[in-house]
């Protein structure tokens, strides 16, 4: 009777040992399928991180033949604002307000920027404004 119940409690254990040794086999096959996506992301993630560099690279060698076009004061005050600006030097005036610093600009800087005829900054954030046509 006992040497029954010991058998009985060790294919109980040979059956929960199988159970458990399928939930692996599929916890394993779903890792694989997911190393596999993993892998393709980061293949995706590499590509297009070579083509923004190489489009930055590009776009770099532009802003280089551009800039010796370009008053050399006014592109030092340009960087300047950029550094101190987190890169948004220049930003549109929508309505009345700087899309900068949202301040309300004077009606004189209004026609200032309209007449085109030299750079305007904002008084309150300093960023160069241009109006969108």
């Amino acid at each position: 009777m006992r040497r029954r119940r010991v058998e009985e409690e060790i294919l109980k254990i040979f059956d929960q040992m199988d159970a458990e040794n399928q939930k692996i086999s599929k916890e394993k096959e779903f890792l694989k399928t997911e190393e596999a996506k993993l892998a393709e992301q980061k293949k995706k993630f590499n590509e297009e991180v070579a083509r923004i560099k190489t489009e930055a690279e590009s776009l770099n060698v532009q802003r280089v033949a551009l800039a010796g076009k370009i008053d050399k004061a006014i592109l030092a005050k340009y960087d300047r604002i950029v550094k101190s600006k987190d890169g948004l030097a220049v930003v549109p005036v929508a309505g009345d307000s700087c899309q900068g610093c949202f301040r309300i600009l004077p009606s004189q800087v209004i026609h200032e920027i309209r007449t085109k005829k030299e750079l305007v900054c904002c008084g309150s954030c300093a960023r160069i404004l241009y109006i969108e046509e």
